[in-house]
């Protein structure tokens, strides 16, 4: 989980712009880890922000299957950075992880 999580997560930041990235490096760079109950909701939050806020930074990763998942499945989503409040649109309701 972890390992799926630092993934995504370095993929956003790599998709995020410069004036953005320097803003949530001066604030220490926080992240926050949510919880959701499905695969089908991750990718509907995930889907959610692409559609109605493209200028947010979001990133997926999809299982290999080589483990424990099968092969294409979505294990963990990115969004941001942005400001919490633009985020918490999508997230805020979700339990922390």
């Amino acid at each position: 989980m972890i390992a799926q999580a630092a993934h995504t997560a370095t993929r956003a930041v790599e998709n995020t712009q410069t004036n953005t990235l320097k803003l949530w490096r001066s604030a220490g760079e926080p992240k926050i880890a949510v919880e959701v109950t499905s695969e089908m909701e991750l990718r509907g939050i995930i889907d959610g922000v692409r559609e109605n806020e493209p200028d947010i930074p979001t990133a997926t990763v999809v299982d290999q299957g080589r483990t424990e998942l099968p092969e294409k499945t979505l294990t963990a989503g990115a969004i941001g950075p942005a400001k919490n409040t633009r985020i918490d649109t999508y997230t805020g309701d979700l339990p922390l992880l």
